[in-house]
């Protein structure tokens, strides 16, 4: 029967469950990809809405990670050298005492017995004679990455957005109990079937927890659901066993009673993980007493943030601010941007999927919910990994999800996203996710100009000339100044574009306010998303009349989708009956605004108030200065100052540069004792002014040897420059925001001597200015880092004097919003395949092998970093080839190189280029030779990471060096001696740059040399590492990214030939 106590509360089940009804196997639609392979499903389009009932039968699932052995204790695995001999090979096992070897099929490589020595010994015995190329344990490894549950063909986008299949294959929360207080749980389902414990019917009182409503089923499948299984989807612990626990009766109301003792019962029964999709509006002491002590007690609590749309609190979530261990999660699409029903306020921890999220549910079927309700069991699943993995208390198990979450709102804790989007593998310690673009992307009329952030910063606007801006990240707020007469007003603010998924569906608010600080109304009527806002005022005094939009549900547009955005007009004319009823603003300005980078780390924080505040009131716990990662606490002095009505906020010491902050003011009363009606928040970054990186999987957008979309195979001529389209060339990986690209251009099978330039497509005319110098029949390849010009034709390439193909591969792109900032280094080297530096085998690259090398935690660049710029040399070539590098991919990832290139290589000359390139698996980069043997060296410039200090700003290409013209160096290097000219300082480059991207030409040397571009040193010491290596008589370009000397000096030396010297800058860093 029903428990005795039913609260007078009630806690609802998650709002948004919808269902629409998917197929069991893959009888219909496209046909599923090989994910033995490795091969991703290919999209999520077309999910068909009808139920179906599977009459497939349980299958057991295989073995996870978890379960196996690290390696076979017997053999090792041994690749003998190419040309070592029969009797060479018998040796060097005879030396290790060893017997003889056994061949393995398919493979170079042959199983040798261990004769009863410790593996390890046997591998450092072998690993040092020289018939040995390379030697190994004969690794354990289980059926991992993507599993073949048949609906991961439209599930995968969630899957690949959380980084789950990496993070399988070191967990999969075998031994873990995870507890679903819910509606109950039907333990037949197929994909459920051996996963679920007995239970408890708190709500029957009974042992039966099956499953009246559905919705119970949906989230335990999410958590943990079967894999490798041929059937349905895999849950995101899916090694993991399920407690159900009924709290919920059939038509989804819980009771404070149940939901509390539900909690207690799972963790008195072995549950390490509770998660909670339920949510309501009013308070429970009994609730919050359940949750702190299931937390004590060593279990996890995971609960949905609630459906709201609003930062009304929803419990039990909103407890999370208070308790280390009780996680509330909010929910986005599966591009990460927040849905407009996801509850939000400062007790928001994470963020995953909830959007059409693939879920079993009773009678064998699977439906696609939507709601919080879907997002919890995704964070619940993935705290069940780390639980089973590292063993760590609730609190440590919240700080390590928190802290490796990937940012995705105001680059800082939010209310919206918490910490950001849950990283499954990440949290598992197998390498970090890069943090969201998501930039202020604020435009009036297409101009790309910023919006006001404030009411002192309104922007002038035209009155009765309609005006589109964009609400950008979460928590932006856009103010208008109109410059009007007194009289009536009617201002209409109308949205006017939503993304996919429900995502940039706004819904505004509209405040207007008359220059003297009063608020003349304000429009907040939340009637729903893509609404159509009208408010009527009476401007009595002089103007001007300011007009602001913010957005009811926290939601923001995205750039790449032109989402969010709105249409702002006001107009005398047709205004309705005025009750003018003004009352005092709050606040009128903050400095810094939103989302503001290049603050000093001795800066100041001020806050304008528009009324008299109550001195007492301003305090270290009403103006909060917050860490942006952590949410620490900073101390500070915080004052009030009644004379001008501002508020200070001084850091006690210096703020960390790059780093990112948070200040909210919330409590603050005044004169009055009235309090304001929500808080005052601002965001923004020390140091990192100007544009930050986001590195890209390399991906091929133009090779006219086979033609690109609308561009014919064929050679590019003189005369007629290419124009792309690098958002849509690259499958719009490149917002509509992005201030510049990064490029390896290639020049293929140049007809004759001549030079490419790659230009900003609106320009024009091609400048005078040259990326690469080719000669006839030789490839040539550059890095090219160029503005955009537009968000459609926004780079183009010209040929001059020869006619050749062109292949074009993207890197990565700078934006406002971009994931990374820039950290340059004095160079160093990190990589020599001649002598082994680095950790690599030492010795040339072989043909069609690759090599990694370890580059995150090494060398000053952080465990953090994104991505890595290097100046990549190919000595000794054996034939042609090309290199290519590349992020490492995990051991259950594709392992194919991919269809990119970056340096074109000749036999008997050696070539650099320079390389950036984002960091992959455990911290490494992949370096692959496609049809020669090459030994490779890797000098590193600098590193981008979501700490980095210095943001980029793209400028027109302009040579501020020729030696040939005595411009900035007097004449041409000379062999031995190192030269220095400013470069920060001038008329290209301002003092404050901390680095500069520049291309760098050899010209005319008379002999075999390599050049050498670094910061001026005051030792007059010369760093071993290149930039170029050049040939005599053949000028030779190569990129160049150079941390710039304390007074603004580069320094450029030749070993060994005289030669002039051309430096364009097309760029640089901010200190």
């Amino acid at each position: 029967m029903r428990a005795a106590l039913r609260g007078a509360t009630a806690v609802v089940v998650g709002a948004g469950l919808v269902v629409a009804g998917l197929p069991a196997g893959a009888a219909d639609g496209p046909a599923a990809p090989d994910w033995s392979a490795g091969e991703r499903p290919a999209s999520r389009d077309g999910v068909p809405a009808a139920s179906f009932a599977t009459g497939r039968s349980a299958v057991q699932h295989a073995p996870g990670p978890d379960d196996a052995p690290p390696a076979a204790d017997d053999v090792v695995l041994v690749r003998f050298a190419d040309g070592a001999r029969t009797r060479e090979r018998g040796a060097a096992l005879r030396a290790a005492g060893l017997g003889a070897a056994a061949a393995t099929d398919g493979a170079d490589a042959v199983l040798v017995a261990t004769g009863g020595r410790p593996v390890a010994d046997v591998v450092a015995d072998l690993a040092a004679d020289d018939a040995v190329l390379a030697v190994q344990p004969n690794h354990v490894r289980a059926i991992t990455g993507w599993t073949d549950d048949p609906l991961l063909e439209w599930a995968w986008p969630d899957y690949d957005l959380l980084r789950l299949p990496r993070a399988w294959d070191v967990a999969t929360g075998s031994g873990v109990v995870v507890a679903v207080l819910d509606t109950g749980v039907d333990s037949t389902h197929p994909d459920l079937a051996g996963k679920v414990l007995p239970g408890r019917d708190l709500v029957d009182d009974d042992a039966d927890a099956s499953d009246p409503h559905g919705h119970g089923t949906a989230v335990a499948g999410i958590v943990a659901a079967r894999a490798d299984d041929g059937i349905g989807v895999p849950g995101a612990a899916w090694g993991a066993r399920v407690l159900p626990v009924r709290v919920a009766d059939e038509d989804g109301f819980a009771t404070d009673a149940d939901v509390a003792a539900g909690i207690t019962w799972a963790v008195d029964h072995g549950a390490k993980v509770v998660n909670i999709s339920l949510a309501g509006s009013q308070e429970a002491a009994v609730v919050r007493a359940a949750v702190a002590d299931a937390v004590a007690r060593g279990a996890v609590v995971v609960t949905a943030a609630g459906n709201e749309g609003s930062d009304v609190p929803m419990y039990p979530a909103a407890y999370a601010e208070g308790i280390d261990g009780l996680l509330s999660v909010g929910a986005t699409d599966d591009l990460g941007l927040l849905t407009p029903f996801s509850s939000w306020d400062d007790s928001v921890t994470l963020a995953a999927p909830g959007v059409d999220v693939i879920a079993p549910v009773p009678g064998g079927e699977w439906v696609a919910i939507t709601g919080t309700s879907a997002a919890s069991p995704f964070v619940a699943g993935i705290a069940a990994l780390v639980v089973g993995k590292v063993g760590l208390t609730p609190a440590q198990v919240e700080r390590r999800l928190t802290a490796t979450a990937r940012d995705a709102g105001p680059r800082a804790i939010d209310p919206w996203y918490g910490s950001g989007v849950v990283d499954a593998a990440a949290a598992l310690g197998l390498g970090a996710g890069l943090p969201f673009d998501r930039g202020p992307l604020g435009f009036i009329d297409g101009e790309g100009d910023r919006s006001g952030e404030t009411p002192a910063r309104a922007v002038p606007a035209m009155p009765s000339r309609p005006l589109m801006a964009s609400l950008t990240p979460q928590g932006d707020e856009d103010w208008y100044r109109y410059d009007v007469p007194p009289g009536a007003y009617r201002v209409i603010v109308a949205h006017t574009g939503a993304g996919l998924d429900m995502t940039g569906m706004i819904d505004p608010v509209v405040e207007v306010r008359e220059g003297r600080g009063s608020v003349l109304a304000v429009r907040d009527d939340r009637t729903g998303y893509g609404s159509v806002e009208t408010v009527d005022v009476l401007l009595g005094g002089t103007g001007p009349l300011l007009v602001g939009v913010r957005n009811a549900n926290g939601q923001a547009g995205d750039g790449a989708r032109r989402s969010g955005s709105y249409e702002v007009t006001v107009t005398g004319s047709g205004v309705g009956p005025v009750q003018p009823s003004p009352h005092a603003a709050w606040f009128s300005d903050v400095d810094p605004t939103r989302h503001t980078a290049g603050v000093a780390p001795d800066t100041v924080i001020r806050v304008a108030v528009e009324r008299e505040l109550a001195a007492a009131s301003v305090s270290s716990s009403t103006v909060r200065l917050r860490e942006g990662a952590t949410g620490a606490a900073v101390s500070a002095v915080v004052s009030y100052h009644a004379d001008t009505r501002t508020i200070t906020v001084t850091p006690r010491s210096p703020l960390v540069p790059g780093r990112h902050y948070g200040l909210v003011v919330d409590g603050v009363v005044g004169a009055d004792d009235a309090t304001p009606d929500r808080p005052l928040r601002t965001w923004f970054t020390v140091d990192g002014d100007g544009d930050r990186f986001t590195p890209l999987t390399p991906v091929r957008i133009l090779d006219t040897r086979l033609g690109t979309r609308e561009i014919p195979p064929g050679q590019v001529r003189p005369g007629s420059p290419i124009k792309l389209r690098t958002a849509e060339w690259s499958g719009f990986q490149v917002p509509d925001d992005a201030t510049a690209v990064v490029l390896n251009v290639t020049a293929a099978r140049p007809s004759g001597t001549g030079n490419i330039r790659v230009y900003p497509a609106a320009d024009g005319s091609p400048p005078l200015v040259a990326n690469l110098n080719v000669v006839a029949g030789v490839d040539q390849p550059n890095l090219v880092t160029v503005r955009r010009a537009s968000i459609y034709d926004d780079v183009a390439v010209a040929v001059e004097g020869m006619s050749t193909h062109l292949v074009v591969d993207l890197a990565g792109y700078y934006s406002p919003g971009g994931a990374t900032a820039y950290e340059p280094v004095n160079p160093v080297r990190v990589m020599d395949l001649r002598d082994g530096t680095g950790g690599v085998p030492r010795g040339a690259l072989r043909a069609g092998r690759a090599v990694d090398l370890v580059v995150a935690g090494r060398n000053g660049v952080p465990a953090d970093a994104s991505a890595v710029v290097l100046n990549v040399t190919g000595v000794r070539p054996s034939a042609r080839t090309n290199v290519r590098v590349y992020p490492a991919p995990a051991a259950s990832e594709d392992q194919t190189p991919p269809t990119v290139s970056n340096l074109n290589l000749e036999p008997g000359r050696d070539q650099p280029n320079l390389v950036t390139v984002r960091v992959g698996d455990a911290g490494k980069v992949r370096f692959y030779t496609q049809s020669a043997d090459v030994a490779l060296v890797a000098d590193l410039a600098g590193y981008y990471s979501p700490t980095g200090s210095h943001g980029f700003v793209p400028v027109e290409p302009q040579r501020i060096i020729d030696s040939r013209s005595a411009t900035g160096l007097p004449g041409p290097l000379v062999p031995g001696v190192a030269q220095s000219a400013h470069v920060a300082g001038t008329a290209a480059v301002p003092a404050d740059a901390a680095a500069v991207v520049v291309n760098v030409t050899a010209a005319r040397p008379d002999a075999l040399s390599n050049i050498r571009v670094f910061p001026t040193r005051t030792d007059g010491v010369v760093p071993t590492v290149s930039n170029l290596n050049v040939v005599r008589g053949r000028d030779e370009p190569n990129l160049a990214i150079v941390r710039t000397s304390a007074d603004g000096r580069l320094s450029f030396y030749s070993q060994t030939a005289r030669t002039h010297l051309v430096v364009d800058v097309s760029g640089y860093f901010r200190r």
